[in-house]
């Protein structure tokens, strides 16, 4: 009897592994709360050309030309708004060094990078459980870290760190329930996961609406991460990951336990070990061997890069737009949950290639549009704020589906 026909007999998604499945989802909403906390800590809340000498008072400017003409010529100091502080506030990255804290987000999602291509490899090596375990406590040390950071490329390598250790958090988290569900509740696991992110995108903008102080968010934020450690002795490693390893018996006990918390009895018949690829050690290489897989391969990288790129960009530009940044922020991440439910109740009637491109396409169009409205100078904060909310929803749901 091979783990699925297992898991359809103890329950593919009982009690036990709801249980597992919700507890270790909240991670991800707690690392959302870190991954776009730039929105917050990385704004300029504006700031005027003080004059260093009191018979300098014409210097006393607020328009961003001459302000950074006088500033770099040494002759004012910035005052900052005191609405809340920044990275921008603390380290004064301002006129010249005004693009340093996009550099701190481009840093961030180099972490992501690495961190994709060394955790991949690991976590068959070591196990899901132990990766999100110790991804989790380095991820929490290196988000308070940041918070704490001497100076602003102290600051940029936390987060680089942290970045890393984040696809640790997420890979072994999504291992784990995913590999315990059964096949009949797959579908609904790897999409209900990404409403707890987008969940954790409004806690991050109440969060940073009560905390002004972006050390203080920072902080608070990353301590939160410490909360899942307690669960070492509620998660247990993935069975199909103990079979593969030739650890039957361990298997049996993980796979026991989630029959006795669902009120079913675990199948006497012995476990199949779940197939190798002919015995062979398989690397990325194998993703360009045959032309069919080469093609697909390449479609994909290209679908996930334009989906990072126009998502992130979304979600992080949504201060930018005007009026109340905390509301627009949260209303803009709440519409990531109708791109779930659309995904969900269409994805396996329509097949993922059509609404994939649908969702692409759609989203595109979405986006050019407001760069029209943008560059004929509308001022509109309410067709912008649509579009942009219109491209975010639509756009999600391509990232879902190319997840899925």
């Amino acid at each position: 009897m091979d783990i699925d026909e297992v898991l359809e007999k103890i329950g593919d998604f009982g009690p036990s592994q709801r249980k597992i499945y919700y507890l270790v989802s909240l991670s991800h909403l707690w690392m959302s709360t870190i991954v776009l906390s730039p929105s917050f800590i990385g704004l300029d809340p504006g700031w005027s050309c003080v004059p260093m000498v009191e018979e300098s008072n014409q210097l006393h400017v607020t328009d961003s030309h001459n302000k950074c003409r006088y500033y770099e010529q040494g002759s004012c100091t910035p005052e900052y708004s005191t609405e809340f502080t920044s990275i921008v506030t603390q380290w004064n990255l301002i006129c010249d060094k005004s693009s340093l804290p996009n550099l701190s987000q481009s840093g961030f999602f180099f972490g992501l990078l690495i961190g994709a291509w060394v955790f991949g490899t690991i976590t068959d090596m070591i196990g899901r459980r132990k990766v999100y375990f110790m991804s989790t406590l380095f991820g929490a040390v290196f988000s308070v870290l940041s918070g704490l950071a001497p100076g602003f490329y102290f600051f940029v390598l936390f987060r680089i760190v942290f970045a890393f250790f984040s696809i640790g958090i997420g890979l072994g988290s999504y291992s784990i329930f995913m590999e315990i569900t059964g096949i009949s509740q797959r579908t609904f696991a790897g999409l209900a996961v990404h409403v707890f992110s987008a969940v954790g995108y409004v806690v991050l903008a109440v969060t940073a609406y009560l905390i002004r102080d972006w050390r203080a968010l920072s902080v608070v934020t990353g301590l939160t991460g410490f909360l899942f450690l307690l669960l070492w002795r509620v998660v247990p490693e993935s069975p199909r990951w103990l079979l593969v390893q030739g650890r039957g018996e361990e298997a049996r006990e993980v796979l026991g336990r989630l029959a006795r918390g669902n009120g079913t009895q675990l199948p006497a018949a012995e476990l199949k070990k779940p197939p190798r690829t002919r015995g062979e050690k398989v690397s990325m290489l194998y993703l360009f061997r045959g032309r069919s897989i080469r093609q697909r391969t390449v479609v994909l990288v290209i679908s996930w890069f334009t989906n990072c790129m126009v998502y992130f960009a979304l979600a992080m530009s949504t201060g930018s737009l005007g009026g109340n940044r905390y509301i627009s922020f949260s209303l803009s991440a709440l519409m990531d949950i109708p791109a779930m439910v659309v995904t969900y109740f269409s994805l396996d009637r329509v097949g993922r290639k059509w609404i994939h491109g649908g969702f692409l396409l759609v989203g595109g169009s979405g986006c050019l549009a407001w760069t029209v409205l943008h560059l004929l100078g509308t001022r509109s904060f309410g067709r912008k704020w649509k579009l942009h909310v219109f491209g975010t929803l639509i756009t999600k749901g391509a990232w879902v589906v190319v997840c899925k």
